[in-house]
């Protein structure tokens, strides 16, 4: 399904016409993986036609919805279009070596005016003790509070091209954290959770299945309830839940009626992408832009297990497609130290540094008038990135 949507950048392109820093624990690196594409057929020779997957295929500007959450459409402005070219021949000049040596300093960095009273406070709380939580950014849970806890690890994306409160990045729910997790989902009438990991990895328990996984299935919680209204399967694993107060518990009796309303929650599962690493069957490179395609303008929980590696990669990402649709600069550098002042630690590995511009690179190559210099810089990058992979 998603396969026809790749070109091979193994072969030869056929003819164009003319025309402050601190250091952390846990910082790691890791070792090459081989990362396949996949073709697109039906190209006329010397042509190049655009590649539009159906999740980014919207309305006429007319038909859409004049909703503050109503999605955006893909931006190829000339701007867009500047801000493509820019960075994929920024990218291509720097190399795969160059983007190891620019990670290897972004591994070290994070907020030196960050505090984290509340993580080491809540340790029990905390699936991994050296995954921080800042305090500045993190979620206070009020629903449910003081009764229950208000600690959870996870921290508001509050970057300036996002929408405000849109994005939670958190940790995977551990089984003494699962109520908590759905407090917050409640308490933040979060419409969208992606999930970007297994319950189990390697042997290793990675997050709690917490929501219920058979269809019809109830998950009754000491304030909420949550119901399995079924799933479906495309390039995901989507099921569609629901979320309401229980009746039982005595301190819903003080919600006014929008805090007390029935949510509708959409989890979105993508559990081929292991820890530490990147996507690594064929025609994953551009998944991640139609997974954020699918929850764009709702707000949204993202985790994966520490809630940083993978979650930082897919935050990344939404923070670069934001700025290409208003014409501003991507520079993954800067992108990152910036998410890390909301969500410390973020993009774990080297390599997950050097897939996501790898993705944003490939996510150029969709827009027919990208200018011929970027073109064939990214086709450079792209060989030289599969090839150094493979090592």
């Amino acid at each position: 399904m998603v396969r026809n949507l790749f070109r091979r950048f193994s072969e030869k392109p056929q003819p164009r016409p003319v025309k402050q820093t601190a250091y952390i624990q846990g910082a790691s690196t890791s070792s090459g993986q081989t990362l396949n594409t996949s073709q697109t057929n039906g190209q006329k020779e010397g042509s190049r036609t655009p590649v539009t997957p159906k999740a980014f295929i919207r309305k006429d500007d007319e038909n859409e919805s004049e909703d503050k959450f109503a999605p955006r459409k893909v931006d190829a402005s000339a701007n867009s279009l500047r801000v493509l070219s820019d960075f994929v021949n920024r990218t291509a000049e720097k190399g795969v070596d160059g983007l190891k040596k620019e990670y290897s300093k972004l591994d070290k960095y994070f907020d030196t005016t960050a505090t984290f009273d509340a993580f080491r406070m809540n340790m029990p709380k905390n699936r991994y003790s050296d995954v921080l939580c800042p305090d500045e950014t993190r979620v206070k849970l009020w629903y449910g509070a003081p009764e229950f806890t208000e600690y959870i690890h996870g921290n508001r994306i509050n970057d300036a091209v996002l929408p405000t409160n849109y994005f939670i990045c958190t940790q995977g729910p551990t089984n003494d954290t699962v109520h908590d997790f759905w407090r917050m989902i409640f308490q933040e009438r979060i419409r969208n959770i992606i999930m970007l990991c297994n319950p189990v990895e390697d042997g290793k328990i990675k997050c709690a299945t917490y929501w219920p996984d058979q269809e019809t299935g109830i998950s009754e919680l000491p304030t909420l309830i949550v119901k399995n209204q079924g799933t479906d399967e495309d390039e995901f694993t989507i099921t569609r839940l629901s979320v309401e107060p229980n009746p039982n518990y005595v301190g819903n009796q003080q919600l006014n009626e929008a805090q007390s309303a029935p949510l509708e929650v959409t989890l979105l599962r993508w559990i081929g992408w292991p820890d530490r690493g990147i996507p690594s069957k064929q025609c994953q490179t551009i998944l991640p832009l139609i997974l954020l395609d699918k929850v764009r303008g709702l707000p949204t929980v993202i985790h994966c297990s520490a809630g940083i590696g993978r979650t930082g990669c897919l935050m990344a990402l939404e923070v670069a497609h934001e700025r290409i649709s208003r014409g501003k600069k991507v520079d993954f550098d800067q992108i990152v130290r910036d998410i890390r002042c909301y969500r410390a630690q973020i993009i774990q590995t080297e390599i997950q540094y050097l897939y996501i511009n790898r993705v944003i690179i490939e996510y150029a190559y969709m827009h027919a008038n990208l200018d011929d210099s970027a073109y064939e810089a990214g086709k450079k990058f792209i060989d030289e990135y599969e090839r150094k992979l493979r090592k």
